[in-house]
C-alpha cells in the first residue's frame, strides 16, 4: 500500500498522520496562546510549568504523568477526539486532507450546482431583498 492510500478502516492517509504527529509543539502552544518558553534542552509553557517539550514534537506533563505527540496535546488539553484532533493538526499545518470526509448514513448530500433546495432558494432571495425592504419601510420588518 501506498504512503498516502487509506487502509479500509483507517479515516487517515499515512501522510495525514505523519503532518499531525510531526507538528512543532512549541509553535502550536504558541498560537494557542500560551507563553512557552526554552530552557534548556526543553521547552515548557508558563501556564503550565510541570509540561515538558522535548524535540519539538514529543509532550509530557509530570504532574499528571501523561504526554505524548502533537495529537494527544490536543486531545488532552483541547478536549477533542483524536479524528477532531488530526484533523485540525493537518489544516493547522496549512494542509488540505486528502479527500473529503464521507457523510454518516442518512446524511443527505448537498444539492448539484445549480441546483438549490426551496429553503436554499427562500433565504438567498430574502438576503439580496432585505437592504431594499429596509429603504422602503415595508411593514413586514
Amino acid at each position: 500500500m501506498q504512503n498516502n492510500e487509506r487502509h479500509p478502516y483507517q479515516k487517515f492517509t499515512e501522510k495525514e498522520m505523519e503532518i499531525a504527529r510531526s507538528t512543532d509543539l512549541p509553535d502550536l502552544l504558541t498560537s494557542m496562546g500560551y507563553e512557552v518558553k526554552r530552557i534548556g534542552s526543553y521547552y515548557t509553557a508558563k501556564e503550565m510549568d510541570s509540561l515538558r517539550i522535548k524535540n519539538r514534537q514529543t509532550w509530557f506533563r509530570y504532574s499528571e504523568g501523561i504526554g505524548g505527540d502533537a495529537i494527544t496535546f490536543v486531545q488532552h488539553f483541547c478536549n477533542k477526539s483524536f479524528s477532531e484532533a488530526v484533523d485540525y493538526l493537518v489544516a493547522w499545518n496549512g494542509h488540505a486532507r486528502d479527500s473529503p470526509p464521507t457523510l454518516s448514513k442518512g446524511v443527505r448530500q448537498p444539492p448539484k450546482s445549480g441546483h438549490h433546495s426551496r429553503s436554499q432558494n427562500l433565504i438567498r432571495i430574502t438576503a439580496a431583498c432585505l437592504p431594499t425592504l429596509k429603504s422602503e419601510g415595508s411593514h413586514l420588518l
